[in-house]
């Protein structure tokens, strides 16, 4: 499998532990392709991400997995993602990625481990502005 590239930066993705995950070194979006959740978090999901309708979109990205310009920008609830309408992947960029994090009580953390899979829990599980701070 090629190197997958950052939809937004166009540099090599760095893959998760232990999931089919990656994020962008440079400006720390996350891709999560459909495979990546384990078959009992898919079930939880699947329904959150079939809520987002489609946005406007300034420009056309390249899915990090097919290639195609097929990145849809999609929002709920002041949420914004862009899924591949091709392959059913997901793009989130840091700013979505920061607001979940701060959102997401110390509690459910844990939770997302357990649900996402060591390597994107461990993402999502994150305090907020850590990855800024990598900077």
């Amino acid at each position: 499998m090629a190197a997958r590239a950052c939809p937004v930066c166009r540099i090599p993705l760095e893959n998760l532990a232990e999931s089919s995950s990656a994020q962008c070194p440079s400006c720390h979006g996350l891709w999560v392709p459909p495979d990546a959740l384990p078959a009992a978090a898919s079930g939880l999901f699947k329904p959150l991400i079939a809520g987002f309708r489609e946005l406007d979109q300034a420009e056309s990205l390249h899915c990090p997995d097919c290639g195609s310009a097929t990145l849809e920008a999609v929002g709920r609830s002041g949420y914004q993602l862009r899924r591949c309408t091709n392959c059913n992947g997901v793009w989130v960029d840091e700013t979505t990625l920061g607001k979940l994090r701060r959102e997401i009580s110390p509690r459910w953390r844990g939770f997302l481990t357990t649900a996402l899979g060591k390597g994107l829990g461990a993402v999502f599980g994150k305090s907020a502005g850590l990855a800024e701070s990598a900077e």
